[in-house]
């Protein structure tokens, strides 16, 4: 698993398609989504979406416990989600 300076992790896309990153994920479903994602909070924080390229794509703000995200304005295609020193890998679909 890899480092970025602004708290990131990225992990290792095996032969199986699955990626490691962190548990943190788990907290985080449907996965794939269509456009709405549910996300578990400790507190209430933002969200940063990153595209692949490491890019800021936009920020959301998180209820402490259960939210739920409107990601419909992203293109098809893999993100990250950073949150509280957490991550998560999400794919958008169609």
């Amino acid at each position: 698993v890899s480092s970025f300076n602004n708290g990131m992790k990225m992990g290792i896309l095996t032969t199986t398609g699955i990626a490691t990153f962190s548990k943190d994920a788990e907290a985080v479903y449907p996965n794939p989504s269509n456009g709405i994602v549910h996300l578990k909070n400790e507190s209430a924080r933002e969200v940063e979406i990153y595209n692949m390229l490491g890019e800021l794509i936009g920020k959301l703000q998180l209820e402490k416990g259960e939210n739920e995200l409107n990601v419909s304005f992203l293109k098809p295609g893999m993100y990250l989600l950073n949150w509280e020193n957490k991550n998560a890998k999400i794919i958008r679909e169609e």
